[in-house]
Parts: structure tokens; C-alpha cells; sequence
């Protein structure tokens, strides 16, 4: 807890110094003292600690959800436990009854009235097997006790960590909106500056003339494959592909309004939102042509599906595969959390051609 405590208490010193350098940065930009460079950075920046808070609050939540799975097993066994301890406990009474009433004939009693000495070792051999059963009995019945008690303990102990696990959301969530509003703040001021947009359009058409590029190298002794990909196996999924990860779709195929600064943008690929370290699979079975950190896009994975027809797989923070390396439809390549990223960038090309994913995946229900 105090572990916890620290670290929340450092988040949110990162969280006032980045709002007073965006408060700084957005004083600049309104008396032109500000360039792209400076923008990229500041909003760069705030990406990540927006990717850092986005991540601590996905752990978070699972943590509740995997000590609610615990709570659970946990009221299960102690119930389990209590009922084995009120079924032992009857039978205890039953036999303190029995041996409180034994009394009056006395056990001495009965040994020295037996008739003769088969009857006395007789009784004597009856009365230790009650004694040993009766043993076996109170020891029984005291670990059961025993049992329940460590149950009630275990259930106690994981109810305050649920408690404080809950705590520790709701004042992550808190910042995490804090911060959220500190960067539409800074957007807001971004939209109103034409040059600032500007430049910064022109950054995302670079970015994306960059891995255009990159493409043309990979595909470059393609065209055979081109000229047959009607045939591919791949061109006959259209329609059934599935979604690399599941989640909304933020950022649409084409020409489109770009999510942050509003105006419009042509984009290559679709931005599928998704919570940090989801699975990524491929779509469809193929041979990794690139796999690597590429400027502007995070970790970024290329397949190659035969017939000239490739997916990409980009803003992820870890990469499954390398290289040369073989996959499957289905399989997991990557996992999505990239600094700064809350969606997986996905593209399909036609030779060098980017075509719209949309279509080709499935629908939903």
C-alpha cells in the first residue's frame, strides 16, 4: 500500500510539471514564439504519460477483477469449511451427550462386572476403539475449526487489497481525465494556429510518404505476384478476414478527420482503439517482410500474403515476431501499448496500392 501510495504520489508530481509545461507551450504558441518541433515534442510528451496512466489503469482494473475472482473462491471455501464445521460440531455434542450419560454406569463399573477375562479385554478393546474414534473425532473437528478460520482470515485480508485496489482506480481514473482535458486544452490552441496545423499536417503526410516508401522497396519485385493476386488465396477472404484486435474504429480509411487536430487528413490504414497490452493477430497466414521500430508508427510488423498482398501491423509495443519468421492466421504477432498510442494502426496494400480494410473484414453482429 505504501509502495502504491509512492507511485501515485510521483504520477501526479509528472502530471503537474507536464501541465505547467503545456500551459507554457500553449502561451507560446499565442504570441508565435512556438515551432513544429517544439509542438511534436510537447505533444509527444503528453502521449506518453496519457499511454503511462492508460496502462497503470488497464492493470488496475484487471488486478479488481482477478481479486473478485478470488473473493469468490474464497466465500466458496469458507462456506464449504463452515458447513463441514457445524456437521462435526453436532456429532462433538452428540458424543459429549453420550459420554456425560455413560458416566452414571461408569466405565470402571463395567470392566470389573464382566463375567470372566474374554470379557473383560473384550470390553476393554470396545472401550479404546471408542476412545481412539473419539479422539480422532476432536482432532478432526479442531482442524476443521482451524480450516474455517484461515478462510475467514483469507477473505478478510483480499477484501481490504479489493478496497484499496478500488481506491487506487478511482484516483488513477481521476488523473487520467485530468490529463486527458490538459491535452484538448493544448489541441484546442493547436486548431486555432493555421501554421501550427499545418506543419503539423504536413508531419503526418510525411510520415505517411515515408512508409509508402518503405512498402515500394519490399514490393519492388512484385509485379508477377501482382499481375495473379485475383487468384491469391488472400484476395478470396474478402469480406471474412478478422479483426486484428477487436475494439472501435477511431481513425476511417481514406480522406478523413484526423481525431486530434479535426481537420482532414488522408489516411492509408484504419486506427482500431484498444486497451494497452491486447493481442494482435495476423488476419490471415503469410511471412513477416518487416518487423522493427519505424519512425512515426512505433514498433511496425509488414506481412507478406503471396499474390502481392500485404497487412500492417504498427503503433504496437512489442513485437512477437521477427523478420523471415513464418505465421499463421490467428496467430499472436504482436501487443498493442506503443507510448502515446491507444489504437493499432492496420493496412492492407495491393502491390503499393493502399485499399480500404474495411471491406475486407468482418462485419459486426
Amino acid at each position: 500500500m505504501a509502495d502504491n501510495t509512492q507511485k501515485l504520489d510521483e504520477s501526479r508530481r509528472q502530471l503537474e510539471q507536464i501541465e505547467q509545461r503545456l500551459e507554457q507551450a500553449i502561451a507560446d504558441l499565442a504570441s508565435k514564439k512556438t515551432t513544429e518541433r517544439d509542438l511534436t515534442s510537447d505533444l509527444g510528451v503528453l502521449d506518453r504519460q496519457l499511454s503511462q496512466m492508460q496502462r497503470q489503469v488497464s492493470a488496475t482494473r484487471k488486478k479488481i477483477k482477478e481479486l473478485d475472482l478470488d473473493i469468490a473462491a474464497a466465500q466458496k471455501k469458507r462456506t464449504q469449511a463452515r458447513r463441514e464445521v457445524d456437521a462435526l460440531r453436532a456429532q462433538v455434542q452428540e458424543r459429549l451427550v453420550a459420554l456425560y450419560k455413560s458416566e452414571e454406569a461408569g466405565v470402571l463399573k463395567t470392566l470389573f462386572s464382566a463375567r470372566n477375562l474374554n470379557q473383560l479385554f473384550e470390553d476393554y478393546d470396545f472401550f479404546s476403539r471408542i476412545v481412539r474414534h473419539d479422539r480422532v473425532l476432536l482432532d478432526t473437528f479442531r482442524d476443521k475449526v482451524l480450516q474455517h478460520q484461515v478462510a475467514i482470515d483469507h477473505l478478510s485480508r483480499v477484501h481490504r487489497q479489493q478496497q484499496t485496489a478500488a481506491s487506487d482506480l478511482k484516483q488513477r481514473e481521476a488523473d487520467l481525465r485530468r490529463t486527458q482535458k490538459i491535452k484538448k486544452r493544448f489541441l484546442a490552441a493547436v486548431r486555432k494556429d493555421r501554421n501550427s496545423l499545418n506543419a503539423m499536417i504536413a508531419d503526418l503526410q510525411d510520415k505517411a510518404e515515408r512508409l509508402s516508401s518503405l512498402v515500394d522497396d519490399l514490393t519492388s519485385g512484385d509485379s508477377a505476384q501482382a499481375a495473379r493476386s485475383d487468384t491469391s488465396l488472400f484476395a478470396l477472404q474478402k469480406g471474412i478476414l478478422p479483426w486484428p484486435v477487436i475494439g472501435p474504429i477511431k481513425v476511417n480509411f481514406g480522406r478523413t478527420p484526423h481525431p486530434d487536430l479535426g481537420t482532414l487528413f488522408e489516411s492509408h490504414g484504419i486506427e482500431i482503439g484498444s486497451e494497452p497490452a491486447t493481442a494482435v493477430r495476423a488476419v490471415w497466414s503469410g511471412r513477416v517482410a518487416f518487423a522493427k521500430s519505424f519512425k512515426g508508427y512505433g514498433n511496425l510488423m509488414i506481412i507478406d500474403h503471396d499474390g502481392g498482398y500485404y497487412t500492417l501491423y504498427a503503433q504496437v509495443e512489442r513485437l512477437q515476431k521477427s523478420s523471415g519468421d513464418a505465421v499463421r492466421q490467428g496467430e499472436v504477432i504482436a501487443y498493442t501499448g506503443f507510448e502515446g498510442a491507444d489504437s493499432l494502426y492496420f493496412e492492407i496494400r495491393q502491390g503499393r496500392t493502399p485499399i480500404d480494410p474495411q471491406p475486407w473484414i468482418e462485419k459486426r453482429r
